[in-house]
C-alpha cells in the first residue's frame, strides 16, 4: 500500500515501559544466525519488476531473463511456485506469503496467475501477461497479454536466439 501523506497536526503520546525485571523464556534458544548480504535489489522500491513463475521451468531461462531484467534496469522476482521450484530465492516471492508489490511496471513470465500472487500486484500500475494458455488466471488482472511460450518471448524481447 501507498503510504498517506504526512498529517502534521497529528499528536499522539510516548509511553515508555519498564523491562529491568524481564525475564526471557528459558524454553526459547537461538540455535543459529544467518546473515545474507544485501543485493541492493528491492521489490519494494523497484518502478520494474519481472516476475517469474512455474513456466519459465529452467535455471537458464531464469538467466536470461536476469540478463534482460539488468538491460531495463528491472528487478526480478517470483511466485511461490519458483521459488519452490529453486528457480528465485525466497525473499524475491511475491504473492500472499511473500511481498506485495506496486512498480510501474511488472512483467509475469509464465505466471498462471492464481489469487495469492494476482492480490499482491494489484498496485501495479501496468501489467504484462506471457504466458502460453490464452486461459491462464493472470490476463484477468493484466493490462496486456501475450500468449507464447518463455523462450519465444525472451528471443524476441531480447534479440537472441531460442
Amino acid at each position: 500500500m501507498k503510504a498517506l501523506p504526512a498529517d502534521e497536526s497529528l499528536t499522539g503520546e510516548i509511553i515508555r515501559h519498564d523491562f529491568s525485571g524481564f525475564c526471557p523464556d528459558t524454553r526459547i534458544r537461538l540455535i543459529r544466525e544467518v546473515l545474507e548480504e544485501a543485493t541492493g535489489d528491492s521489490l519494494g522500491n523497484s518502478r520494474i519488476i519481472i516476475g517469474v513463475g512455474r513456466g519459465v521451468k529452467t535455471p537458464a531461462l531464469v538467466e536470461r531473463i536476469r540478463r534482460w531484467a539488468a538491460q531495463i534496469g528491472a528487478v526480478v522476482a517470483g511466485s511461490r511456485a519458483a521459488v519452490e521450484a529453486g528457480l528465485i530465492e525466497a525473499h524475491k516471492q511475491v504473492g500472499q506469503t511473500g511481498h506485495t508489490i506496486a512498480p510501474d511496471l511488472y512483467v509475469a513470465i509464465g505466471i498462471s496467475g492464481q489469487i495469492q500472487h494476482t492480490a499482491a500486484i494489484t498496485g501495479a500500475k501496468k501489467i504484462i501477461a506471457i504466458n502460453p494458455d490464452c486461459n491462464a488466471p493472470i490476463f484477468h488482472v493484466a493490462d496486456y497479454g501475450w500468449v507464447t511460450t518463455t523462450e519465444e518471448a525472451l528471443s524476441q524481447l531480447t534479440g537472441e536466439a531460442i
